[in-house]
This record gives C-alpha cells, structure tokens and sequence, in this order.
C-alpha cells in the first residue's frame, strides 16, 4: 500500500483474511486496494460484505456511492452509519461534502437533533464548570494586583483609522525626574500617532530632561499662556509630571472617541513603585465600573488622566490636577455625559525609594506626584453639591436643599407584624427633621391580627398615618401604585414595613438629592438587626444572574466594615425596602409594573427605566435602617416561589435583555461570581462595558 502496488497489495489483503476471516477490518482494506487498482465494482462487494460488522467500511461505501452519483445508495449507507454510530464524524463529513442530509428519514434526523441537543447541553455545562473552575484558579485578591495587572489590561480591537491625539502633561512645580517617568511612558506606547505639550514654568530652564525636546519632535514645551491644541487632534489627553501611561492608554483613548459619539472620558489607574534592576511593582488599584461625580467629589485624589474630544467644551485650558477634578465635576453637573474606560491607563509613578531616603537631608521632593494630602476636597461645587464629613467614615455628599420643604408621602404595604410596623412608623418620626411634613400611608393588606387592626385605629386616629384597605390578592407594585394615586405630595417613599430609621435628619438628606437634576431614585444603606451589612444598592448579573444586594451573602467579607459601601456613589439599582422618587418622575416612569412583577424585580425594573431614560440610582448611606428582612411575605425558601421567582426573573431579561444581567457601576475586572479578588478581562468583555453603561450613547460618530 505504502508503495502504492495496489495489485500486490489486493492480493495479500485477500490471503490475509482467508486466513483469519474473523478480522473484518482486512476486508475492508481489500476492498481500498481493489478500488485503487481500479476494481470498484469488487470493491463495493468486499464493502457491501465488510459492512455488516466494519463501521470504516459502510462509511467508503456511502462516500463510494456519492462519488458515482448514486445518491440513494450513498444515503442509505448514511442512514445505517448514523443509526449504528450516531457520532460518526465521518457520517457528518460525507453528508456536509455530498450534500446528503435531504435524503435522511424524517424519524432519524429528528432523533439525531434531540441526541445532539442533549449532548451539546451535556457539554456546555461541562464546559461552564472547566470555565468556572480556570476563573476560580485565575482570580487574584487585590493584594496580589501586580501578578494579575498584565492579563488585565488588553488591547483594543483593532481600528479602521489611525487619529492622532494631543497629550498636555501639567508639569508646573514638577521635578525633572516626574517629566521624564511621563514622557518616557508616551515614548513606549503602542500607539505612536501623537503629540504632546508640556507645560513648565520656565521652558528655558537648563537639565537633561529637557533635552529630550530636541530628541523627539512630537514634545513641546509650553508655559500656560503659549499653549494651543493640535488642531489635527481628535481629542486632548490632561495629566500630570510623574503620571505613567499604559502602553494601551493612547490606543484605549483613541478607540473610544473614534466610535463612540461622546466628548468626556476617564479611566482608572493604579500605583506605581520602580525598582532599578527588577520589574516596576503596581498596587492600590483605584477600579470603578463607570464615572461617578459622588465618588470623584468625595475622593482626595484627582483623576490622573482626563480625555476631552478637541473643540469640545473646555479642550483648551491648561488644567492642573485640582482643576482637571473641578472641570470635571462642573462638566458632569451642566449636563455633560462624561464616559470611563474601565481600565487602570495611568499610574501614579512613586520616586524611587532610595531617593526618598534623602528626606533626612532636608529635601523635599514629594514621594508621589499626586499627593493624597496636596489635593484638597472640594467643599462645594459652585453651590449645587456639599461635601460633609463624619468621623471616622467616608465624607458624603448631598444635593441642596430646596427652597420649600416639600411634604413627604411615605407608603408601608403591611400584613400583620404589628410590632415591626409600630417601630418604623415612630422612628420615620422620630429622625425627621420636619415630622409635620412626613406623611405616613400604610397599605394594609388582609392583615388578620387583632394586633394589627388595634395599631391602625391607632395611627389613624392619632393622625400619624392614614390607612388604604387592600382587600385583593399580594401585588406589592399594585398597591403602591394604588397608594400613590390616592395621595398627593411631591415626593415618595417606598417602604417596607420590617424595618427601623436609624439617621437623624434622614428626610432633608432625601430632600436634597431627589433636589439634584441628575438623580432619578434613591435608596438607603440598610444593615442586619446584628450590625452586618443587607444592602449597599444592588448588583445585576451576579448570582446566577439575578440581581443581588451588594456587599450581603457572602459577596464580600466583612462588607458593613468596607469603605466602599459606606460612601454615596451610583449604583445599578436599590431595592423597594426603601426608595425615595419624585412623584413626577415617578408618573413620567409609569409607575411600578403591576402585571410583570407583582412580588419582585419590580424595583429593579423602575431602576431600569429611570437609568435608560437618563437619570441615575443614588445609593445614599446617610440614610441608613436597619431591616428585618421578609418577616412579612416570607423568604423564598420553597420550590414554588423559588419557581414564580424564576419566572419574574424571565420576565425582567425578556424586557431589558443584557441591560438586566450587566451592571455598568461594577468594574469588570472585579471577579464573579463574588468581588472578593480581580480577575483577568478581554477587550470584547471591557467593550461591552462601555456599551451597557453608555447607553443611549450612539457608536460609529
């Protein structure tokens, strides 16, 4: 065969098995020789014979059949092959290449698709617990950020342009040693088509580092009065001496403005240690899932690097850190969508530690570029926001407070459970700055305690809350619609009966961020009678998918202690145990969907829609209760609800597809399914960030 003698080889074939006709197989490699040797209707005898019992031998003969044109021989070979191995890959190769899957019995190919399905389920879990598994092994804590940071940036997906980008690099006040770690960083980037401004205040001023103005063409040197952008530039990119870009940041930067039709975008960063003789060590990653202006207020740190499409609104000022973070928050508070790249592109470049020794000395070159104590808060930004500080938390801020306090309509849907209704309704009172403008609904639903009953008379009657009887079926989101159109005041607030206010003040801090023209819902920090965190805003696409309370059930260890879930920020929905709306914006949503979701997901749709209509979800833990959780209608501990649950879950992913299952506000370098670590991250996987948490935003400009 070898030798390609196909008569020799026929002979042998055929000695051989007479010789042991128990081996099949030797028939049929008779029947391959006789075909080579130009035998084929032998050949189809030895086939036809060997494939009573030879898998290999129906197969040539089907193929056989197919290259003489006998397609309904060939067919019925196919046909016995997939009956007798319904995995053949030779079956499916032949069927593909001859074109043989119309002549296949109807029982059969029906038979093989419901075989396949179930193998293909079979392997698909399979293959989501190995994807599982690789992710568990792959997921680092942020301690251990500097192993995990390369598989964590990537680069963009290729471009169909080449745009070139004007980089202002704020080196006022700046040491040689800071302008040259950021114009190094510019150097070996992988993305070269750039220009940058360096802004001192003496370009004559004699060092080495200057010399690299006259190395490469593309710096320039610049005080703030001579300064003006590229105007070949798609965008200008501000930041500071000492601030060391990505080798993807420039790349990152001009993807985003190439496709999308947004003029204001952010990253993240991180920091940065040199060692001399040994890779740079990064740690203290600062990742967030998209811009947030609460968290940019309350941070001392100034974003690193800022983008601004050229000719956009503030394209031509030289910015200094502190006034890249006013610019920004003024930016975001006019209306300006501003977009993140949820990436850590810059770091802050430390000097090197043995540099730092001369301290003693009486040097006084800053450890870091951007010092935490050198970029004062903003007390308050042109009146519109405050900043307040508290002891030993993280400082909050708050929109103003309106001329008119506006009376409060506070709804409680109850069934019984007296004593948790007695203890909200007193300390809603209580902490109420203006009591006598908290107006208190309880929505009382077939409750059967004589407890009860004797509690609503009364409230009633004592003029605490009114009472709207409900006698119909468990709808939550009906009977707070009902309730809502039986009042009238300006603003809500939606709530469970088994809980306790534990903030002073709690309504004027409802009033003035429900004042903000860029809030739409807000939800309170609510906390375990034991003092353990149950709801710092929600999470979409967590568990399984569903939606989950951040920082509750494991997600994150030790969350009531962890400063993030302490401090006010945008989140991707809060849950109806306590949500504050306007009453206008609550109407314009449309109300809580009644038909869809009865008993859950209700919240999260009202979030959705508020956010898709361009408005945010304010997590605010300067209100804060404490919540004994489903006393009233229970937990969803049984096959049944857990059944109906899953079906209101469908419901919400039919309605907001991948905008129900993809949470904007969590960085997708976070790892799932808890954010106990990092994980590493795709292009595709941070380009459907972008896109979920920019929506509306159109791509292709």
């Amino acid at each position: 065969m070898e030798r390609g003698d196909w008569t020799q080889a026929q002979k042998l074939f055929a000695t051989a098995f007479r010789l042991r006709p128990d081996r099949y197989e030797l028939q049929t490699q008779l029947a391959h020789a006789l075909k080579e040797a130009g035998h084929v209707e032998t050949a189809v005898q030895q086939y036809e014979q060997a494939a009573v019992r030879d898998d290999d031998a129906l197969y040539h003969l089907c193929v056989l059949y197919a290259e003489r044109g006998e397609r309904e021989h060939a067919g019925a070979c196919l046909a016995a092959l997939l009956n007798r191995r319904p995995d053949s890959a030779g079956a499916y190769s032949a069927m593909t290449t001859f074109g043989l899957e119309s002549g296949l019995p109807s029982a059969l190919k029906n038979r093989l698709r419901s075989d396949m399905e179930e193998k293909m389920v079979s392997m698909i879990d399979r293959l989501e617990s190995l994807i599982a598994q690789t992710r568990s092994l792959m997921v680092e804590t942020v301690d251990a950020y500097d192993t995990i940071r390369p598989s964590c940036i990537p680069a963009p997906p290729p471009g169909s342009g080449n745009p070139r980008l004007h980089v202002v690099v704020d080196a006022r006040k700046s040491e040689p040693y800071h302008v040259r770690t950021t114009l190094f960083s510019l150097i070996g980037s992988d993305y070269q088509n750039w220009s940058a401004s360096i802004i001192l205040d003496n370009p004559g001023f004699d060092h080495a580092v200057m010399s690299m103005f006259d190395l490469d063409s593309r710096f320039r040197a610049h005080t703030p009065d001579t300064w003006d952008p590229d105007a070949a530039a798609i965008g200008v990119l501000y930041t500071s001496a000492g601030i060391s870009l990505d080798r993807h940041a420039l790349a990152w930067f001009a993807h985003v403005w190439e496709n999308y039709a947004i003029s204001v975008w952010t990253c993240d960063w991180d920091h940065k240690t040199p060692v001399w003789d040994k890779p740079p060590h990064y740690a203290r990653p600062v990742l967030n899932g998209a811009f947030d202006l609460d968290l940019l207020l309350a941070d001392e740190m100034p974003p690193p690097l800022l983008g601004i499409r050229h000719f956009a609104q503030s394209a031509t000022y030289v910015m200094s850190a502190t006034e890249r973070k006013r610019r920004l928050a003024l930016l975001a508070m006019d209306g300006e969508h501003i977009a993140h790249i949820p990436l850590p592109l810059a770091s802050v470049t430390r000097i090197p530690e043995r540099s730092d020794q001369a301290r003693e000395k009486g040097e006084t070159l800053s450890t870091w570029p951007l010092e935490w104590e050198g970029s004062a808060r903003l007390p308050s930004v042109d009146g519109t926001l405050t900043i307040s500080r508290r002891n030993g938390r993280p400082a909050l801020t708050c929109g103003p407070m309106p001329v008119e306090t506006d009376d409060i309509r506070i709804i409680i849907p109850t069934r019984d459970c007296a004593d948790l209704l007695k203890a909200m309704v007193d300390s809603l009172l209580e902490h109420a700055d203006y009591p006598d403008q908290v107006r208190i609904m309880i929505v009382d639903n077939r409750s059967q305690d004589i407890e009860t009953e004797a509690l609503l008379t009364l409230l009633q009657e004592s003029g605490k809350a009114s009472i709207l009887r409900h006698d119909a079926a468990f709808n939550w989101a009906h009977m707070n619609n009902l309730a809502v159109q039986a009042s009238h005041e300006p603003l809500l607030v939606f709530a469970n009966n088994d809980m306790r206010m534990l903030s002073p003040g709690w309504d004027s801090r409802l009033r003035g961020q429900l004042n903000r023209k860029d809030v739409g819902i807000v939800g309170a920090r609510l906390l375990f009678p034991d003092g353990g965190l149950q709801h710092a805003g929600m999470m979409l696409g967590l568990a399984e998918g569903s939606p989950v309370h951040l920082g509750v059930h494991g997600v994150d260890a030790g969350a009531a202690q962890n400063p993030i879930y302490d401090r006010t920020r945008s989140v991707a929905s809060i849950t109806g145990a306590f949500m504050g709306i306007t009453r206008q914006w609550f109407e314009r949503l449309g109300g809580f969907d009644a038909v869809r979701f009865p008993i859950a997901y209700n919240d999260v749709d009202l979030c959705l829609s508020s956010r898709m209509q361009g408005r945010k979800i304010l997590f605010d833990p300067g209100i804060e209760l404490l919540h004994f959780e489903s006393r009233t209608r229970g937990l969803n501990d049984s096959r049944a609800k857990i059944a109906w649950d899953q079906g209101e879950l469908g419901l919400l992913f039919a309605k907001w597809g991948r905008f129900s299952t993809q949470d904007p506000f969590i960085s997708p370098l976070r790892s799932r399914p808890s954010l106990r670590g990092l994980a590493p991250t795709t292009a595709h996987q941070i380009e459907q960030h972008i896109e979920v948490a920019n929506a509306g935003f159109a791509k292709g400009i």
